[in-house]
């Protein structure tokens, strides 16, 4: 992980099991991954902002299983905050999953950090 001035208060958020995504002050665009300069305003002004973790399913890749693991299935999430403002995670869902399925945050402890990751919402 890259942790640099953008990206900072992402991974700050992350490690608080809160999603924290960059925000432009001057027209409220969501942008993620985090950068330095607004892409539909060109503004400098960015500011951070927990979302609510609610997404929907925008792609997925099933990975190769290995010999004793299920296949994990990784997934491109729509955040519900702006269409277009994506978050890939694995799924930990088992069962189907289709494009526009609504998901919820979930966060991966296996590495060193906490890490985004998601569950069909209707999964308790």
């Amino acid at each position: 992980m890259r942790i640099d001035h953008d990206t900072r208060r992402y991974w700050e958020g992350c490690s608080d099991r809160k999603l924290v995504i960059a925000r432009c002050n001057r027209c409220a665009h969501w942008i993620h991954p985090p950068k330095g300069l607004c892409p539909e305003c060109l503004s400098d002004d960015i500011g951070h902002q927990q979302v609510s973790g609610n997404a929907s399913v925008y792609s997925f890749v099933r990975k190769a299983p290995a010999a004793a693991d299920p296949a994990p299935t990784t997934i491109w999430a729509e955040l519900a905050e702006q269409s277009r403002l994506i978050v890939v995670g694995d799924l930990r869902s088992e069962g189907s999953i289709a494009i526009g399925d609504a998901l919820t945050l979930v966060w991966d402890e296996s590495g060193s950090a906490p890490v985004p990751a998601f569950r069909k919402a209707d999964v308790a």
